[in-house]
């Protein structure tokens, strides 16, 4: 059997922390500002804290859904640096992986023993590497890491990027704290979830459930209780009621036609349970099994709650087709509940596999503890190595010399109709456009004016000749566009076209007057 060798937990907490947090964040890796997802989630804050002149583009006057997010985008851009955007996601996967380690630890004792300790740590820290996806998809030809730290319909705590999702990682916390008995900060920090992206409203109200739950099985006097009650109610109703400020509907008929679209036309693959089935083969009974491990602890209870909710509103929203209910995302509940119980099947299941091996092995803690580095250190370096490469890749299908030339070239008034799934053009070069597909509002009345756009922009470059002219002479008299974009393929240009840029990938023209 190992010997317990020394606890981790003789190191000052800060030390711990700090540790984690620059070991499990270079080894998970970062993509480059701004990247994919983060062309959206950044623009409220960045047009609020004057990056170009992207207060005049009409997306940033739209009811932004993650304030809070965006007042720390716009500080951080104004005041700090934008570079504490990636210091801010290290800190947040320190979060992550602290709380999974901690309720680990918790239910299993694991952290007593160094040695079962590194190799808890080494496995987490390489399902969450890219090392686990490229081993995985080489030798088993699937991406075991999305199978186990992530939940269904693509949605996820971490993307490879900060972004409000990465949060998530504060209800891992809550659950942690709540372990610990330290209720106000475990409540604290479920709403922050919330706060910092309204759609975790849903999951912090299911943990602050079932600590209510676990609170009165352990038969706490009432007064307690309620006041726990009482707290949890007056932090997380601001929340709420600023959610449904944020999202009142102008008129029943506009709201129900504002869902359809984004259910049906942009959010598709987070809100059609039908198009993400395939995700709960792995992930059911994963839960399942981590719910049989922890059954007689209070993490059963936390668990159950939040799976029953979020199986319960799943169900309703298929039997009813609610598009209401599908933009709550109820589902969205297992992002947390998936790498939970993965990690909980991991403590439960490392420490026996590791004391059979140290009976077998001469000198298997020593061989077990060089194990243990080496995985860790080829996880970091594969995080490493992934974060240099993705800086060094151009993104998108937009040309990086057109972008270049817009950002130095664009003036006050100017209003660019670009391709419709060009994604980088905005915060790359800071100039306003008409629309485009990824960039979505969530005001109804706003949704319905970004499909009219869409459509136009659809209809733009399909046409030719002088049915294009005429389209873009009415978009540019109702809109104000000042220039059209188009591909290093589409070649027909108007009258009332100036050509000011050209490459093999695109061209710019300004639109004069008629």
């Amino acid at each position: 059997m190992l010997g317990r060798g020394v606890s981790v937990s003789r190191y000052r907490p800060w030390m711990q922390f700090l540790a984690l947090a620059l070991v499990f964040g270079i080894s998970h890796g970062q993509y480059p500002l701004y990247y994919f997802v983060q062309n959206q989630y950044f623009l409220y804050g960045l047009a609020r804290a004057d990056l170009g002149l992207l207060k005049n583009d009409w997306l940033a006057s739209t009811t932004d859904p993650w304030p809070v997010f965006s007042w720390l985008v716009e500080f951080t851009y104004r005041y700090v640096d934008q570079r504490a955007f990636y210091v801010y996601y290290i800190v947040l996967l320190g979060i992550y992986a602290y709380s999974l380690l901690g309720i680990a630890s918790r239910l299993t004792g694991i952290a007593a023993s160094r040695t079962k300790y590194l190799l808890y740590l080494a496995v987490l820290v390489a399902l969450h590497s890219p090392v686990s996806t490229y081993l995985s998809e080489t030798l088993l030809g699937f991406n075991l890491s999305k199978e186990l730290v992530e939940g269904v319909a693509s949605q996820r705590i971490l993307w490879d990027m900060f972004t409000p999702s990465a949060f998530g990682a504060l209800l891992l916390l809550s659950v942690h704290l709540f372990l610990r008995g330290r209720q106000l900060a475990s409540l604290v920090s479920a709403v922050l979830a919330a706060v910092f992206h309204p759609v975790y409203t849903l999951s912090a109200a299911a943990l602050v459930l079932a600590y209510l739950l676990i609170m009165l099985r352990r038969g706490e006097a009432t007064s307690r209780v309620a006041r726990f009650a009482l707290t949890a109610g007056a932090l997380i109703a601001p929340v709420v009621i600023s959610n449904l400020v944020l999202a009142a509907p102008t008129s029943p008929e506009v709201w129900r036609e504002a869902q359809s679209i984004l259910v049906r036309l942009r959010l598709y693959h987070h809100a059609i349970p039908a198009r993400w089935l395939g995700d709960l083969y792995v992930r059911i009974p994963l839960v399942l099994a981590a719910l049989y491990l922890v059954r007689r602890t209070e993490v059963f209870w936390i668990m159950l709650v939040s799976a029953v909710i979020a199986t319960g509103l799943t169900f309703v929203q298929v039997l009813t087709g609610s598009n209401t209910l599908a933009l709550i995302f109820p589902w969205r509940l297992s992002v947390y509940l998936v790498p939970l119980s993965t990690a909980i099947i991991l403590a439960y299941g490392l420490p026996p596999l590791l004391d059979r091996l140290g009976k077998r092995l001469p000198a298997a803690q020593t061989v077990l503890t060089v194990l243990g580095i080496i995985v860790l250190v080829a996880s970091f370096a594969a995080g490493a190595g992934a974060t240099a490469r993705r800086w060094q890749k151009s993104w998108g299908p937009e040309s990086e010399p057109l972008l270049r030339f817009v950002s130095a070239s664009k003036a006050p008034g100017d209003i660019y109709l670009i391709p419709q799934r060009w994604r980088y053009f905005r915060l790359a070069t800071g100039a306003p456009v008409f629309v485009d597909y990824w960039f979505v509002p969530y005001n109804d009345v706003a949704v319905l004016e970004w499909n009219k756009r869409l459509r136009l922009v659809d209809e733009f470059y399909a046409a030719a000749g002088e049915s294009r002219c005429k389209l873009q002479r009415e978009i540019s008299v109702e809109y104000r566009v000042t220039h059209v974009v188009v591909t290093g393929q589409d070649t027909a240009a108007c009258g009332n076209w100036k050509m000011v840029f050209e490459n093999r990938d695109g061209r710019v023209y300004r639109v004069t007057p008629q």
